[in-house]
This record gives C-alpha cells, structure tokens and sequence, in this order.
C-alpha cells in the first residue's frame, strides 16, 4: 500500500485525511497561525465550524421533495462573499436537515452565525420559507474530566506503569509526507524520529509508535496491533501530556510548504485508551513480532525446501522428458530410417521397373524401327519385284501375244496349206476323173 503522494493527500495506514485546502497564505490566517514545529514546518489553527439547520415544512404534495445540494447552494449564497472551506449533511430526516460547515477562519465564524441563525430560505415549491438555525459546533475534544474519570474507572489500568494512565496520545487522519525525512521517497514510510522531534516541545517523549513503519503489525492481533491508528505519542511526564492536548484542543494542523503553499489537515487526536503502548502491550507485540519473525523464517526455509523439491522434481521431470524425448526421437528415428530405407526400396524398385519400362519401350522402340525399315525394306523390294512382275508381265505377254501370233499365223499357214493341199488333191482328183472320162470316152 502507498502511504503517501507528491499531493499532500496520503494518509498513515491508508485513512484519508479530514478536508485539506490549498491557499495562499494571507494576513488572517498567519496571525492564527501557532507554530508546531517550525523546522518541519509545521504550525497549528483554531478550528472553525458550525452546524447550520434547516427546518423543513410539512411536504403537503405526493413525490415534492427538497434537494440537500439545492440546501447547501442557498447556505453559501447566504453567506457571501465569505467562502466555506466545506459543508457536508449530518442528518436528513422529513423534518429537518442539519449541516457542519467549515470556515477558513475562526474571526469570522461569530459573524458567520449571527448571519445565519434565524435566517430563512425559500425554496421553489413551498409557500412558506424555511427557517435556518445556526451555532457554533460543539467540540468532542476530550477534557481533563475525561481521562481522569476513564483511568479511575477502569479496573485493569495501573497508574503507576506507563501507557495505563494519561499519557500517551493517540492520533489519526494525519498526512504521512509530513512527517518524512527530508530527501525520502515518495514511497518510503513516516519517520518516527520526526514525530518524536515535532511533540518534545512539550516534554520528554518515552516513545512513539507508527503503527504502518512496522511490516509485521497488519497480521497482529487488533487488539494490540494498533494499525487502525496513524501513530501513539507518549509522554514521560503527565504534565507534558497535558500540554500537548491543551494545545491540539480543537486545532487543525497545517503544512508550510517551501514554495510559500499552505495545506490544512483536520486531525483527530484522542488519549490512548487501550494501553498501547504499556509494557505489556509493547511486550506482546515484541514477542508476536518475534513468532511472525520465526514463522516467517520457517516459511522461507519451507518455501526454501519447496523450492529446492520443486527444482529436484523439475530437474527429474526435466531427465525423464530428455529420456523420453530420447526414446521417442530414437523411435523416430529408427521409424524415420525404416520408412527412409523403404521409401528408397520403393523408389529403387520403381528406378528398375521404370529402367525396364525404358527397356522395353526402347526395345519396343527398336522393334518398331527395325520393323520399319524391314517393312521399308519389304516394300522397296515388293516395289521392285512388283516392277520386274510388270516388266515381265509384259514381257511376257509381248511374248506370248508373238507366240499366239506365231501359232495363230502357223496355224493358218497350215490350214491354209490343207487348203491348198485339198485343193490339190480335189484338183488331182478331178483331174483324174477328167482323164478317166476322156479314157472311157475314147474307148
């Protein structure tokens, strides 16, 4: 958790500040300013606030209703040109509206009132105008009555041991950045040395506790924690207690920047009524703080040893994934060889049925050129037997078309020689019968 910012606005132990106002510093508020602790800049004002109320009339119209804001508006119109450094309601019932307002200055808070008490409001939607009551709010600032009766009261303080009687007080709401070493950071933690220094002008201090500077106080009990409180301040003496409440009595604190800024905190200071800071408390919290410190140990040797296993276990689970991974790359591998080693018999015994597919297209191939050339070869000579057939075929028919022509002539040089023979022969024949007529004819 951040304590504080470059602002002005963080708290001790993380509880916001009461209202804190920036100004600049005029004549007014410099002369009602008291000095605290001038080195730290620090200084202390009156405190100035009223309670203003509002009577409300009886609300005649179903769902009319009065806006508090509208309220608060009017109350500031009414006292102006004087500013409020706040207002804020404290209670809203159907009958009335009480606020607590704050002035920048306790000189004008009489004038303020008196301005205020009997005056009356009107507010759109009501005939009759409301009536104001102001006053001066009453302090809650514990007196001297107070301690003294709750210390004579109470049955398990002892007087006459520190923290069980008046002498430590308690305070809230106060600015962690104001209390630091000059030079820290804005994350570093108030400085108790400081806070002693800024309450030893009322007397020895015996000690002081900042809840929130001890890392170990948020898992203590709350009983003797203390972490809901900015810080404790206790007195050796119980005159400086008084003097230091007399002087914090309905005060706010205010900050002195180097740059000429003023900020104003309202702080709440009390009397230490759980013995914080008694010998028995502070005891309590020694030894707690001690067994947190040891469970602490113990947690960081544990967390120590969990470590070391959980390294040791990741170291193993680290081995067994390397020898796994191992085993499964070498199983890769032997699967990748395998399908390698087939992939490569596959691919050899397509190399050689191709090679023999090659093969036998080339030889296909050759078959088909020698075919073609014998085929070439074939027709050439069937060409050229085809050409001497025609050449002896006509040859042949020449010649035998002479032979027929020889034998047709032939024959009828024969035929015509039969003739000529019958002829002959007829000639001769009737030659002899002409002889022989003429012979019978002379005989």
């Amino acid at each position: 958790m951040r304590w504080a910012n470059k602002s002005g606005k963080g708290m001790l132990g993380g509880f916001c500040t009461g209202w804190i106002h920036e100004e600049n510093a005029s004549t007014s508020m410099a002369d009602e300013l008291e000095p605290l602790c001038i080195p730290v800049g620090l200084y202390v004002k009156p405190s100035a606030k009223m309670t203003v109320t509002v009577s409300l009339p009886p609300l005649k119209q179903p769902g009319q209703s009065i806006s508090n804001w509208d309220l608060m508006e009017k109350i500031k119109k009414a006292v102006n040109p004087i500013e409020l450094s706040s207002i804020r309601v404290m209670t809203s019932t159907i009958e009335l509206v009480r606020f607590e307002a704050e002035l920048p200055s306790r000189k004008i808070l009489a004038k303020v009132i008196k301005a205020l008490d009997g005056f009356t409001l009107k507010v759109m939607g009501f005939f009759e105008p409301l009536k104001v009551r102001a006053a001066e709010t009453k302090s809650d600032f514990p007196t001297r009555h107070d301690w003294d009766e709750f210390f004579r009261n109470s049955d398990n303080m002892n007087e006459l041991e520190p923290g069980e009687r008046p002498d430590t007080i308690y305070l809230a709401k106060m600015p962690s950045n104001w209390f630091k070493e000059c030079g820290s950071t804005a994350d570093s933690m108030p400085s108790e040395r400081i806070l002693q220094n800024v309450f030893e002008r009322f007397g020895t201090v015996r000690c002081v506790d900042i809840p929130i500077c001890d890392p170990y106080r948020k898992k203590m009990s709350a009983k003797i924690s203390g972490v809901r409180t900015t810080g404790y301040v206790q007195f050796v003496e119980y005159i400086s207690f008084v003097r230091a409440m007399d002087f914090l009595r309905n005060k706010k604190l205010v900050k002195k920047m180097p740059d000429g800024r003023i900020f104003e905190a309202s702080i709440k200071v009390d009397f230490d009524k759980n013995r914080h800071l008694s010998d028995e408390n502070i005891h309590k919290r020694y030894v707690e703080r001690e067994r947190l410190k040891e469970l602490e140990k113990q947690k960081i040797s544990e967390e120590y040893r969990k470590r070391e296993k959980e390294d040791e276990n990741k170291m193993n689970a680290e081995k067994e994934h390397v020898d796994h991974r191992s085993q499964k790359e070498g199983k890769h591998r032997r699967k990748r060889n395998q399908e390698e080693r087939l992939k490569k018999e596959r691919l050899n015994e397509m190399i050689v049925k191709e090679e023999r597919k090659l093969l036998i297209a080339q030889r296909k191939l050759e078959s088909r050129r020698l075919l073609s050339a014998l085929f070439w070869r074939i027709e050439a000579n069937l060409r050229e037997k085809n050409s001497r057939l025609e050449m002896s075929s006509r040859d042949l028919e020449e010649n035998l078309q002479a032979e027929l022509e020889t034998k047709l002539r032939q024959a009828l040089l024969r035929e015509q020689e039969q003739r000529l023979r019958k002829r002959i022969e007829a000639k001769m024949m009737l030659s002899k019968l002409h002889a022989n007529k003429s012979e019978d004819k002379e005989d």
